[in-house]
């Protein structure tokens, strides 16, 4: 039972990870060749070719769905046009304080036996 509940959570952030970014307004995947600027900064072609190329804007939804599975299936979190280098790569760097402060908050929370 509560695997059935973990994979229909697991399912759904899927889902949403994969909507969220082309349902909110002005969003990236929507840009034409003409619109070639984010954060009021020109665009240079050849990053837009590349997003163009990773993201597929042209397909279907569920032919990029497919290639975001895909992705995924590989740990291919994206790529940050603004850091200029891949998702995962960012993440990598900083999951080490991350896991330091969840850990200090957990210890914190059950050393004091604290309840909500």
């Amino acid at each position: 039972m509560n695997l059935g509940k973990n994979l229909v959570c697991f399912i759904l952030i899927i889902v949403f990870s994969f909507a969220l970014p082309r349902i909110i307004p002005g969003n990236p995947l929507s840009l034409g060749e003409g619109d070639m600027h984010i954060l009021n900064m020109n665009l240079p072609e050849d990053t837009y070719n590349v997003f163009k190329e990773y993201y597929a804007p042209e397909k279907t939804l569920g032919e990029q769905f497919i290639i975001y599975i895909r992705h995924l299936s590989k740990l291919d979190l994206g790529y940050s046009f603004y850091y200029r280098m891949p998702v995962s790569r960012l993440i990598a760097g900083r999951i080490g304080w991350t896991i330091f402060f969840v850990h200090l908050f957990h210890r914190n929370i059950f050393s004091n036996r604290y309840t909500p």
